[in-house]
């Protein structure tokens, strides 16, 4: 996960929520909206990156694929909270397409 802060204050962590689909069987349509049926609330520690960015590994047990991420909030260096909630709130969809190389 990857994250771009728009002030100056280094961002450490960030709660996010994971909506996906679970280990149990599932008949998938080719077409529509693939609908969750488990979800998972987490702290993400964040690392530094280039200029305003910072990144950290999303692990999600017992979720086989992820279907949107929320962010919820992020703390700062300081110790001080931001939420990110309403028109302000971010949320994101993986990309669905897996390529399978041959060999």
């Amino acid at each position: 996960m990857t994250l771009t802060n728009r002030d100056s204050r280094k961002t450490v962590s960030a709660r996010v929520r994971v909506h996906g689909l679970s280990g149990k069987g599932h008949v998938t349509q080719t077409w529509g909206p693939e609908h969750p049926d488990a979800t998972s609330t987490m702290d993400v520690q964040l690392v530094q990156g280039a200029g305003k960015e910072t990144y950290g590994d999303l692990r999600v047990p017992n979720m086989t694929a992820v279907l949107s991420i929320e962010l919820n909030s992020v703390t700062y260096a300081d110790g001080s909270t931001g939420s990110i909630a309403g028109r302000e709130g971010c949320s994101v969809a993986p990309e669905m397409i897996m390529l399978v190389g041959g060999r």
